[in-house]
Parts: structure tokens; sequence; C-alpha cells
């Protein structure tokens, strides 16, 4: 684990992608590089395709500190408690808007789409604001996200070991949006929710 026993976010959401490639999508040659100059955080090589992966976290302190105040007024606050889907969607989308947009921005400010054609955004949602389900349907309003390869989600929960980095904690995922037809389907099963066939979105963004 990283210094003063914080978790380090990046290395637990990548593990988590490459752990769903290969158990969920069949992928066995991945190879991760770590950025030392970031952006972006990793360099990921996938049976001889190279991706760009930016992480980002879902949901701000300020945002959690927020839902907690919600929490001891007795309102619904996201999977924090029993708030309403549709305002976890709204919320999510909010969110997911400002992640495409700033992790575009740095990206490009950098040149990495001249160096790299794809990028996945790698979202994390250490603080369980939503599950993966609410994030797929909040996807589907943000405006950009397809300008990325790939829209990968971190849960907060269940865990499992981080295989790449041990000393870390593992965390499961899925794609919300991608362009691989081999990554599109799979079979979700989000805590409290019964397992389903989740299909990434087809359409561009608007």
């Amino acid at each position: 684990m990283s210094q003063a026993n914080r978790i380090d976010r990046e290395c637990v959401a990548v593990d988590s992608l490459v752990q769903y490639l290969k158990q969920r999508c069949g992928h066995q040659d991945i190879q991760v590089q770590k950025e030392e100059n970031d952006p972006p955080d990793f360099w990921l090589s996938i049976d001889g395709s190279r991706f760009a992966v930016e992480e980002t976290s879902i949901a701000t302190e300020d945002a959690v500190k927020r839902i907690a105040i919600d929490r001891k007024k007795g309102m619904n606050s996201g999977s924090l408690g029993l708030k309403w889907e549709g305002e976890v969607q709204d919320e999510l989308a909010e969110l997911i808007q400002k992640a495409v947009r700033t992790k575009r921005e740095k990206l490009e400010r950098k040149g990495v789409p001249q160096r790299c054609r794809d990028s996945i955004l790698l979202l994390y949602d250490a603080h369980g604001f939503g599950d993966p389900e609410d994030a797929k349907l909040a996807l589907q309003t943000v405006h950009g996200y397809d300008w990325f390869h790939s829209v990968f989600w971190a849960a907060s929960s269940p865990y499992r070991p981080n295989e790449l980095y041990p000393e870390e904690p593992g965390r499961m995922g899925s794609f919300l949006y991608t362009k691989e037809d081999r990554w599109k389907t799979v079979n979700l099963e989000a805590p409290g929710r019964t397992g389903r066939s989740v299909l990434a979105p087809d359409r561009p963004s608007l």
C-alpha cells in the first residue's frame, strides 16, 4: 500500500481493468507501464495494440462529504443510502461529463493522441457513489464520451486480490462504453442486483 497507508487509486483501478480483460475478455498478452510524466497515467499493450489509460475518481471528497451530511439529515443519497435512481444518474452524468472534458483536454494538451490513437478513460468509484448500471445509463446523456476508445468503471466493491499491485486492494469493474466488439457484452452482477447481460451504449454521444 502507498505511503501513509493511503490506497493508490490508479493502481487499484488499472488492475480492475486488466483483470477484466483477462478473465472476461480472454486476453492474456497484456503489458502495463506506469507513466511517470503523466498524462496518461498508464500505457497498456493488449495483444500488441497500444492504449493510453487515464484514471480519475468519479466522486470528489467534497461530494462525498455532502452526501454524508445529507444522510445525517435523513435524506437519501446514492449507493451510500437509498437515493432515487434518477437522481443518482443525473449526478453521475455531471461527474462523468466533467471527467470526459478535463481528461480529454489534458491528453490533448500533452499531445498523447498524436502518439497513441486510442485512449481509455478509467473511472474509479472509490466511495460507492453509484453502481455500474446507473453509470451506464448516466453515460448516455454525456457529451463527447466517444472521443475515448473505451470508458471503464472500477467499482468500490466487491473486493478481490490485486494481481498487479498486491499491496493494494482489488476491485471488480466493467465497460460502460467501448468501440471494441469483444469487450461489449458482459454478465454483470452489481451489489444488490441480479446478474444480467449489459451492453455498452452503441450510439455516439450528441
